[in-house]
């Protein structure tokens, strides 16, 4: 449901086979061992000791400017699939999962060419940050 809820409609393979369990099994990783899956994304786990480094699509809103924020907001968004059996609502990305990984919101784009520049949340004001 995450990938639908950012368009994304090729989660599963054509045997049906979501991405995650695919992920899992190209790794040897179990997806049936409730205790592994607790100690990889429960409450007490870390994000950088966490075996399940699947790269996920971000929503257009999210800007992840470094490979730090990237594990961090992978890792929330899992954890919270699988604390609430459901993918989080943009609500949720924006006030639970974005804070935690230190990513950002982008508020507005400015669509200028050839670059295109994102205007991003400061702590006493805002800043405009290139993007690729």
């Amino acid at each position: 449901k995450y990938y639908q809820s950012i368009g994304i409609a090729d989660y599963r393979d054509e045997d049906g086979i979501g991405r995650f369990k695919q992920y899992a099994i190209e790794h040897g990783i179990s997806v049936n061992d409730e205790d592994e899956i607790e100690d990889e994304l429960g409450d007490a786990s870390d994000p950088n000791e966490c075996v399940y480094d699947l790269v996920l699509p971000h929503p257009r809103y999210v800007l992840v400017t470094n490979p730090h924020e990237r594990i961090a907001f992978d890792f929330y968004i899992l954890q919270y699939c699988y604390q609430h059996g459901k993918s989080p609502s943009e609500q949720d990305i924006r006030n639970k999962i974005v804070p935690k990984s230190a990513a950002s919101i982008i508020y507005a784009l400015i669509n200028t060419s050839p670059s295109r520049y994102a205007i991003v949340p400061n702590q006493s004001r805002p800043s405009v940050v290139q993007l690729k």
